[in-house]
């Protein structure tokens, strides 16, 4: 009888979607092999065929969905076919929000990699998953504002403070995405973060 052709790639993204979700209902530094692999219903052994190790599993987790959900952790669109750079800030902030309504367990997963990263924070300084995401959210960011001041639709000194404001909408994105997931029911996600770009914008106005 002739082998059956596996693929690999395919069979790694199962492996760590799987984890995934055993990472998040017993978090990244309790859960073991052994665990990934029951919940799976395959041998250890087959694990270690696509990772050489636990932490190596994670970061596939990590990645895996961050891909899905951001597509590349390292870099974002600049334009996402949208010229007015106003228009493409709050279209990248509604595709931001959406991650976290679409799913409860997209904020577990973010929760999961902060408290991973409290309880073994040399694991990061490896491994630059958040970072990386992070890094290419505020990109996106300054390129929108510094394109704003370039067409004379926002200040001159938006530019100059470009960092400082993308460091702070992300703030408040994870931290009122945070209080959603606590209290649904009063904090309308999405109402409150059009509130507050819109009044973003009315502040970078030139």
């Amino acid at each position: 009888m002739a082998a059956i052709a596996v693929d690999k790639e395919k069979k790694r993204v199962q492996i760590a979607l799987g984890a995934l979700n055993v990472f998040m209902d017993k978090g990244f530094s309790a859960a073991s092999v052994s665990d990934v692999a029951n919940a799976l219903e395959i041998g250890k052994g087959t694990i270690y065929e696509y990772f050489k190790s636990k932490d190596e599993l994670v970061v596939a987790s990590m990645v895996t969905w961050a891909e899905i959900n951001s597509g590349d952790p390292k870099h974002f669109e600049t334009d996402l076919g949208i010229d007015d750079p106003a228009e493409r800030l709050k279209t990248f902030v509604f595709m931001a929000m959406q991650i976290y309504m679409s799913e409860d367990k997209n904020m577990k997963v973010m929760l999961a990699m902060v408290q991973l990263y409290m309880e073994k924070p040399e694991f990061f300084k490896e491994h630059h998953i958040l970072q990386d995401i992070l890094a290419g959210m505020r990109h996106f960011i300054c390129e929108c504002l510094k394109d704003g001041v370039t067409k004379g639709l926002f200040r001159p000194e938006i530019e100059d403070q470009s960092e400082d404001i993308a460091i702070n909408l992300m703030a408040y994105l994870d931290g009122i995405a945070i209080h959603h997931f606590m209290d649904p029911d009063y904090i309308k996600l999405q109402e409150q973060v059009d509130f507050h770009i819109e009044m973003l914008l009315g502040c970078f106005k030139a």
